[in-house]
């Protein structure tokens, strides 16, 4: 029994128990029934045991075989997976390389934008600079028109006093023809019903002495100065009429 479990154990091995009981047995006729069944026992029990061994390495052999089918499985998904990663890194280079030609048209795209910007500032400071101007031309243009109708009153001031002496005088000169006209009716009267009475009263408008005059409109004898005094100024006075 020692020996059984000294196989089950797995110490020494059933053929060499064998070996051993035979070469201790004198002669093989010797062997009795009890070690005859004892190494047939042996050798049973070393059968089942490499019977369980071999289901225990089929088993392992069906698990190492599960897993190497699984490891084939994985290396293949992995396979796939490296394609696709690599056709992954390929469509990330060419993504990559789009990505950079267009960083690079967005940077030729930001300088033309930028030139843009620039030029509309400097548009829009050419505009207040004119704009400046435009303000200055149109305080420059205020203060003409302000001196402009300053002087435009004063000049319509001095057109107004002008038109007024003007008037003034047109009116004088008016009056005078007025009393000139009334004048030459008085003297074209008086030439026509009293011319005595007008060469005296022309006589004492001229400074004539009053006793001439005198002479001339009251008296009754007139004497022969008067009558050529008389005749001379109607002489005079006729002509007068007819220029």
């Amino acid at each position: 029994m020692q020996q059984l479990k000294d196989i089950t154990s797995g110490g020494e091995k059933a053929i060499d128990r064998i070996i051993k009981i035979i070469d201790e047995t004198p002669s093989l006729g010797h062997i009795n029934k009890t070690q005859l069944t004892t190494m047939l026992h042996f050798l049973e029990v070393e059968a089942e045991v490499k019977d369980k061994a071999l289901k225990i390495k089929l088993e392992e052999t069906k698990a190492c075989r599960e897993i190497l089918s699984k490891l084939q499985c994985a290396q293949k998904q992995s396979e796939t997976d490296i394609k696709l990663i690599n056709n992954n890194r390929d469509r990330l280079k060419i993504a990559v390389e789009t990505l950079k030609a267009r960083t690079e048209e967005i940077k030729r795209e930001d300088d033309i934008l930028l030139e843009t910007i620039l030029e509309h500032r400097r548009s829009i400071l050419d505009l207040e600079n004119f704009a400046k101007q435009q303000e200055s031309m149109i305080k420059e243009t205020r203060q003409e028109t302000k001196a402009y109708l300053d002087t435009n009153a004063e000049l319509n001031q001095i057109k107004e006093t002008t038109l007024k002496e003007r008037f003034l005088r047109i009116n004088q000169k008016e009056r005078a023809m007025d009393r000139f006209k009334r004048h030459v009716t008085i003297v074209r009267k008086n030439l026509i019903h009293d011319p005595y009475l007008f060469f005296g009263a022309a006589d004492a408008e001229q400074g004539a002495d009053i006793a001439e005059r005198n002479e001339l409109v009251f008296g009754n004898n007139f004497g022969a100065n008067a009558k050529e005094r008389f005749k001379k100024r109607r002489n005079s006075t006729g002509n007068i009429m007819k220029n």
